[in-house]
């Protein structure tokens, strides 16, 4: 599945959500694994 279509079938929340994760990982200065490593 292409990104477009990713973004077309997404949910309004689940783009919200995302973005605001993306943003406080970023700020905190981890990556995709630290985050999921912590998630479990």
């Amino acid at each position: 599945m292409n990104d477009r279509l990713a973004a077309e079938q997404a949910h309004p929340v689940d783009l919200y959500v995302g973005a605001r994760l993306r943003i406080r990982r970023k700020m905190m200065g981890l990556s995709q694994t630290q985050v999921a490593d912590a998630l479990g």
